[in-house]
């Protein structure tokens, strides 16, 4: 029989198929390459337009898309971030829907849910670890469907989110980044642990046993950020009675140290070379004022990592009790690593959001939205959040709960005081009324001596 082979693309065949080959394929008709990809991107076309219109059909998008509020209250993140974290990944999802969509083209009942709505359910399933039977009921699926899919897009949004937001800088040494007591304190080590039930068999209790954990037995995980509050580094999953050293020792960070790049960590690292550590006290001796003052140090630098380790616990996945195996570490790690790039997205956007009021309030006439990007405004507010983040509580968006944490005045009092202690800088002329009450004070003292002599 007379077959044929595409020099271009290699591939052959009998000759019966070789015009749907030619037809399909760029080398043999390279004249027909842009009909066959405007045709591609037509057909891409309408495949968002029908999942765009199941986002309002279906639950919970077309409940929870109303307000931010209710979108805040089910998965931590408002609609705009959840549109930021769809972007990253909707590609992926649009093609995980559409390999759906064509298992269940014969039947009539969608059995399926849109690109936007499995997004929203699994953000959901992290937040507050609902069962996967309730989630089914909830969304009007099979129990077996629903836990295909969240498995499904933990994995999307780990290839996409976590891959995209969570990297240690190549070349962090050089990099002019904020550290900590001294210029080489880059980064910032702390393990955190996922509670576990507790295991049936004597041996894997011993290897779970973790103290702090409500139930004993744990998972260990180790995560690294940088005097920025930003994540750059999250290890796998280990038993709950690994040591902290054993940890660090078997991950890829330790390839980053030198003199010039050194971690803070707690007392659970001491001994590790590159590593700063607190000083312990020996025994039956007293710190002395300089190591007591080191250690003030060391600890206040430490507070980045403790509060990532406390947005990490409002997931009730890893705040709570994992329910999933305990023994499949990789789908942990995974779960860790996504929550942990999502606090880091939605860190980020408060901070965009917080420098953003900051600069309006600081300089009210340069302030035009079409003029000033993100970068500008962080370059000329980064200076100052130092002074701005030790009077306030920037955690949440608006103005009213940036409440002080020290004399309690109010923003406006604060940045008024701030301009007058940095007027050098930001050139601005102290309040005229203090100057006048003291030229008038000096005009009535020299007035009243010159009576006196008359």
């Amino acid at each position: 029989m007379l077959s044929w082979t595409c020099v271009g693309s290699g591939k052959s065949g009998l000759y019966t198929n070789y015009y749907r080959h030619r037809d399909s394929c760029n080398f043999c008709t390279p004249e027909y390459e842009e009909e066959r990809q405007q045709k591609v991107e037509e057909e891409q076309v309408a495949i968002r337009q029908h999942f765009q219109a199941l986002d309002d059909k279906q639950r919970p998008w077309s409940e929870w898309g109303r307000s931010d509020a209710s979108f805040r209250q089910h998965t931590g993140h408002d609609v705009d971030q959840v549109h930021q974290l769809y972007s990253m990944c909707e590609q992926s999802l649009i093609n995980y829907c559409s390999y759906r969509n064509e298992q269940h083209s014969d039947n009539t009942i969608t059995r399926y849910l849109s690109p936007m709505n499995l997004l929203a359910v699994t953000l959901w399933y992290l937040k507050h670890y609902h069962s996967e039977p309730y989630i089914a009921t909830e969304v009007n699926l099979a129990h077996q469907t629903v836990s295909y899919f969240l498995s499904s897009v933990l994995d999307i949004l780990h290839s996409c989110v976590y891959a995209e937001l969570i990297s240690l800088p190549a070349d962090i040494a050089n990099t002019r980044t904020p550290h900590g007591p001294e210029q080489s304190h880059k980064l910032i080590v702390d393990s955190t642990f996922i509670a576990v039930p507790e295991p049936s068999n004597s041996e894997e209790r011993k290897a779970y046993y973790h103290a702090k954990s409500s139930t004993n037995y744990a998972l260990k995980v180790q995560i690294a950020c940088d005097f920025h509050h930003r994540i750059v580094y999250v290890s796998e999953c280990y038993h709950g009675s690994v040591h902290d050293i054993t940890i660090l020792s078997e991950s890829d960070l330790l390839e980053h140290v030198n003199d010039s790049v050194q971690i803070i960590a707690d007392k659970g690292y001491i001994g590790e070379e590159n590593v700063v550590t607190p000083r312990k006290k020996l025994h039956g001796r007293e710190l002395t004022d300089e190591n007591k003052s080191f250690n003030r140090e060391i600890n206040s630098a430490r507070a980045a990592i403790e509060n990532i380790n406390q947005r990490l616990k409002t997931y009730a996945i890893v705040g709570g009790i994992y329910r999933g195996a305990i023994h499949d570490f990789h789908k942990a790690t995974k779960i860790v690593q996504v929550i942990s790039a999502l606090c880091l997205q939605q860190l980020k956007q408060r901070t965009t959001t917080f420098n953003q009021m900051i600069h309006q309030r600081l300089y009210p006439s340069r302030w035009t939205a079409s003029t000033l990007n993100s970068s500008q405004i962080r370059r000329t507010t980064v200076l100052r959040s130092k002074h701005l983040s030790s009077a306030f509580n920037y955690g949440d968006q608006s103005d009213k709960y940036l409440t002080t944490k020290i004399n309690g005045c109010d923003l406006d009092k604060a940045l008024e005081r701030y301009r007058i202690y940095e007027r050098r800088l930001i050139d601005i002329i102290p309040p005229q009324t203090t100057t006048t009450t003291n030229e008038n004070s000096k005009i009535n003292d020299k007035s009243s001596k010159c009576e006196n002599c008359c």
